[in-house]
This record gives C-alpha cells, sequence and structure tokens, in this order.
C-alpha cells in the first residue's frame, strides 16, 4: 500500500446536502481528497485553522495536553477506508 502524505487545506460546505467538507492535499498539491464531516467537527477544525482561541478548551484540547503532559506524540494518521466519501476508519 502507497502511503501519501497529505494536509488540510480548507473547509466547505456540500451544496447539495450543506454538510462541511474538509480538503486534504497532498504535500505538491497535485491532488486533493474531500472528505465529509460532521458539523461539530467542521466547527472544532475551523477554529483551529482560524487560530481562534476559546474561553474554556474543548475536548480535543484537553486531550491535546494530556498526550503532551505524558510525552506522546502523534506521528501520523492514516485514514484507510472511505465509505460514501465519509471518513470510517483510521490507523494511529
Amino acid at each position: 500500500m502507497n502511503l501519501i502524505e497529505m494536509k488540510v487545506t480548507g473547509l466547505t460546505i456540500d451544496p447539495f446536502t450543506n454538510m462541511p467538507i474538509i480538503i486534504l492535499k497532498d504535500m505538491e498539491e497535485k491532488s486533493a481528497l474531500p472528505i465529509w464531516i460532521g458539523l461539530i467537527e467542521a466547527s472544532s477544525i475551523a477554529t483551529e485553522l482560524e487560530k481562534i482561541q476559546l474561553t474554556r478548551p474543548m475536548t480535543h484540547d484537553l486531550m491535546k495536553n494530556i498526550l503532551q503532559t505524558l510525552g506522546v506524540q502523534v506521528e501520523r494518521v492514516e485514514v484507510n477506508d472511505l465509505c460514501d466519501n465519509t471518513f470510517m476508519r483510521a490507523s494511529f
């Protein structure tokens, strides 16, 4: 299996379903992978992309802080299954 390193390049809305889509692009920005996500996840990602500071930490912020305190570093996340353009599983 060939792994392709990708980065989050933006969020958009599906005009037909009004569901958020996260756009992943390869490091050379030659190919893109759209993944439909939930509204809560999109809100969290948008907050991070826009560098918005909230008055209290979100659940993912607390998890990040716990992992940092324990010295754990996430090296990669592998998207290994899409079903109807929706991310279903990942390997960490």
